[in-house]
């Protein structure tokens, strides 16, 4: 049945189990790209391989409101960079405004679109409510307004990478007065 395998493969089994696992074990911890691993795994497993490795970024602090709605909480989030120059500011902008509104958890509010342009030092953030959402921003209570607008405020202005020292909101592109 096995006669097409080594002697010490048919006998244990298990131990060409093992060898096959330090094999992998060892291409694991080498940096780069593994060839010697593609041709037994395929390239698609030697690529999620090499991904598990860290992956140098950038750090922002992202806000969020605490759990009495009375201050924001930062936590530090690392954005994905490997460029030898840092993102310009409107797309490294875009990625904390992202990581700061999907954090958001309002009931029956649904962000549909949002957007932000940077003009000098001030940062213009236009929310557009989805069509499917059952409530609107007016129909917000004062904490999940202040833990949305706060905490995107503060996200952009805390990050000293962002040089955002102002931010405005809109709705649609009409100014939100809060």
């Amino acid at each position: 049945m096995f006669s097409h395998l080594p002697v010490w493969q048919q006998k244990w089994p298990w131990l060409a189990v093992m060898a096959f696992a330090a094999g992998l074990w060892s291409g694991c911890q080498q940096q780069g790209p593994v060839p010697r691993l593609e041709a037994r795994l395929g390239p698609q497993l030697v690529t999620a391989i090499a991904q598990v490795r860290p992956v140098p970024g950038l750090a922002l602090q992202v806000f969020q409101p605490d759990n009495r709605c009375e201050g924001l909480v930062s936590t530090p989030e690392t954005i994905p960079w490997d460029g030898e120059q840092p993102p310009d500011r409107e797309r490294l902008a875009r990625l904390a405004l992202l990581r700061t509104v999907t954090r958001q958890a309002i009931p029956k509010f649904e962000v549909g679109n949002y957007g932000i342009a940077l003009r000098d030092r001030t940062a213009i953030v236009d929310i557009a409510v989805a069509p499917t959402s059952l409530r609107q921003i007016v129909s917000l209570s004062r904490c999940e307004q202040f833990g949305l607008f706060r905490s995107i405020e503060a996200t952009l202005t805390r990050n000293p990478l962002l040089q955002v020292d102002r931010v405005e909101f809109t709705e649609a592109g009409h100014e939100i007065y809060l």
